[in-house]
């Protein structure tokens, strides 16, 4: 996300946070890597230890300055971008998990939450990274407990890009295209006004795939793939606006 900015006070940079010794103390020694962030322009103000060690640097100022959301693997589409805004403006806490890129380019699955916190000198966000256990080491642990291995060569061939090995049967099609479009009807969904799934219809996500602009780190070759099982776009559109249908309020739609 590039030049957001929320509506809120101006952030002063002159809050004393480090002059709280117990903040201080919780700040740096905590497990998880954590970011303060301005609320403006999602600048990284500071980080503490476990950030730095996280995101492979040697000091703080190597991540000082940068925008908090380059240290994700890829840039969120629109919709992630408008939960995001809207959860932050609201006061509400967003947790998610996501793949995180180190700066030195290493890639890591983690689960993160984000809130603002209000002082007597301006608003100031918190940003909170913790590593879990990535989706190949699950792939591993799952064939271990006796998965069946069509289930774990899948999950693995999920981001065929992080293993070298190219997709090749019908089930990492499916999964590969499932998984991709689903951000394409989050994207979809939120231009509707009433901003539900139950209004959209499936030619409303295949002419969205047409536009490049439009939730831009959509793959649209990965959603594709759902031809090689010998289902249209606009048949799987359908299918997989009917398999969200189901679970809409678990994910807020």
């Amino acid at each position: 996300m590039r030049n957001y900015k929320l509506d809120k006070e101006p952030f002063r940079p002159g809050i004393n946070y480090k002059q709280d010794a117990l903040f201080q103390a919780i700040f740096e020694e905590s497990p998880d890597g954590i970011f303060l962030l301005h609320p403006d322009n999602f600048q990284i103000l500071d980080s503490n230890a476990k950030a730095q060690q996280l995101f492979q640097v040697q000091d703080k100022l190597e991540l000082t300055g940068r925008q908090s959301f380059s240290l994700q693997e890829s840039e969120p589409v629109e919709f992630s971008k408008k939960i995001f805004i809207d959860t932050i403006n609201s006061g509400a806490e967003h947790s998610q998990e996501m793949a995180f890129r180190s700066v030195k380019g290493n890639i890591f699955w983690g689960r993160c939450s984000i809130r603002k916190v209000e002082t007597g000198q301006g608003d100031i966000i918190v940003f909170r990274v913790r590593r879990v256990v990535d989706y190949l080491k699950t792939a591993e642990m799952l064939a271990d407990l006796g998965v069946d291995s069509d289930i774990v060569e899948a999950i693995k061939l999920h981001n065929e890009n992080a293993t070298d090995i190219p997709r090749s049967k019908p089930f990492h099609f499916a999964l590969a295209a499932g998984e991709t479009i689903t951000g394409l009807i989050f994207a979809t969904t939120y231009v509707y006004p009433e901003k539900k799934l139950a209004v959209v219809k499936p030619k409303s996500v295949v002419k969205r795939m047409k536009e490049k602009s439009f939730a831009a780190s959509v793959k649209r070759e990965n959603i594709m793939e759902c031809e090689k099982i010998g289902i249209s776009i606009d048949e799987f559109a359908a299918l997989s606006i009917a398999a969200m249908l189901e679970i809409s309020e678990e994910v807020g739609l």
